[in-house]
């Protein structure tokens, strides 16, 4: 072996080297920030539920990991504004400084009624809340995005996707997702 291809082969292990120190610290992070994340995500889901229950409106099903509501809050985060236009009142997008206080746009979507509900089976039964850190751009400070939707039950999903491709808003979401955001978990 010549000393050429030996540095050559140095350089390839320290880099090697470098790069899987560098993800295994990534993917601790990750793991730490989703931690974090779902505390944070259960902290405004209890805010939710205390909203509606005082409003005496029917409890809802929290589904626990919703994707794509996920992809929404980081993409927000990383472009610093809500990137899906507010879909009320089904569906909410806003920042804070702290995701675990309660604030007008978390009470206005836990009012929520389903207008098409009816007496023995209500469409809209289910919700899911993504928080999503970021810093704020002027100050440097920690910030919240948080997104909440509620969705139709489980059977009124499976319909609407399965039967209905022709939609217009099928998959619009997608769109606005960054790149840096696509699969994020």
């Amino acid at each position: 072996m010549t000393s050429r291809s030996a540095l050559s082969l140095t350089r390839v292990a320290l880099t090697t080297s470098l790069v899987l120190v560098t993800m295994a610290g990534q993917t601790r992070t990750g793991a730490q920030d989703r931690s974090l994340r779902r505390k944070q995500e259960d902290e405004v889901a209890r805010i939710f539920e205390t909203f509606r229950a005082k409003d005496k409106l029917p409890p809802l099903a929290r589904i626990a990991h919703r994707k794509s509501l996920e992809e929404l809050a980081c993409s927000s985060a990383s472009v610093g504004s809500a990137v899906w236009g507010q879909n009320s009142p089904g569906a909410v997008m806003y920042k804070t400084d702290n995701a675990a206080l309660p604030n007008q746009d978390l009470e206005h979507i836990a009012g929520f009624k389903d207008l098409v509900e009816g007496k023995n089976e209500p469409r809209f039964t289910r919700y899911a809340v993504a928080v999503w850190p970021s810093s704020n751009r002027e100050s440097g400070r920690q910030v919240y995005w948080v997104g909440i939707q509620v969705f139709e039950s489980a059977w009124w999903e499976f319909v609407d996707k399965t039967f209905t491709d022709d939609r217009s808003y099928r998959n619009e979401w997608k769109k606005v997702v960054t790149p840096s955001c696509r699969g994020v978990d």
